[in-house]
């Protein structure tokens, strides 16, 4: 997906291979999928508290689990900060859009997997339909020793071969948070047209990456998806960085 994702691979791998229990702990871990974010994800938190939905039906069922040795979020403890901030995406489209994904799609393709944390908490709020992420196959080396832990064995794991990401089934969805802002630009180009094939998208991104301006190119690729999708793309009011979501629903056929 990036050069600097691939130099930081073999990081990652002695890292989870020296510690299989405790990797979220290992420090290039936790610099790129298990970051310890507690004032972002407080942030976030105080506003999932104020939707009732997600406040009464949506925080009091996560629970993180021990494998792995997440890191615990002081203000709600049963939580990673990552697990919040990860809750927070499925909030987005839920505010947007009406669309609460783990009840309301059949596929979700989750595009940059991290550990399969967002997958672990997508099937735990009762998800049944078919789930798919493109990684690395190091890391999805990782994120299937990690379900496999949590009990999820129905996940299709696919690096980035275009041809074989349609959806099966509808609605479906497509999930790229911090992962396509992250590949050289030949990479997203190839998955540009498969977004058309999905009925809801969201993405995170950051200003720049790797040389390359996120801004300009998340706004070509919201003019290229426009008619067939609706988009709000909006800052992350929770960060002092310069971080956006573009989040799209597909127009009625």
């Amino acid at each position: 997906m990036s050069t600097l994702w691939e130099q930081m691979l073999q990081k990652i791998d002695d890292e989870y291979s020296s510690s299989p229990s405790s990797f979220l702990q290992k420090p290039t871990i936790q610099r790129t999928v298990h970051p310890n974010c507690q004032t972002l994800a407080t942030s976030y938190l105080a506003e999932l508290q104020q939707d009732r939905f997600f406040a009464n039906k949506i925080l009091p069922t996560l629970r993180d689990g021990t494998f792995g040795n997440p890191h615990t979020l002081t203000a709600f403890p049963q939580c990673s900060p990552l697990s919040i901030q990860h809750v927070y995406h499925l909030y987005l489209i839920y505010r947007t859009f009406g669309i609460f994904l783990p009840h309301d799609a059949a596929h979700i393709l989750e595009v940059g997997g991290g550990y399969g944390n967002l997958c672990r908490i997508i099937h735990q709020q009762k998800y049944k339909g078919s789930y798919t992420i493109v990684d690395f196959p190091l890391m999805s080396s990782i994120q299937h020793n990690y379900l496999s832990h949590h009990d999820i064995n129905q996940v299709i794991f696919s690096t980035l071969d275009v041809d074989k990401l349609t959806p099966p089934t509808h609605p479906s969805a497509l999930i790229a948070t911090f992962s396509v802002n992250e590949m050289p630009l030949a990479s997203r180009a190839q998955l540009e047209p498969l977004y058309l094939e999905f009925e809801h998208l969201l993405f995170a991104y950051n200003a720049k990456f790797d040389g390359i301006s996120n801004r300009d190119y998340f706004q070509r690729l919201a003019e290229y998806l426009f008619p067939t999708f609706e988009i709000v793309n909006e800052r992350d009011k929770h960060r002092s960085r310069d971080n956006w979501f573009m989040i799209c629903e597909r127009r009625a056929r």
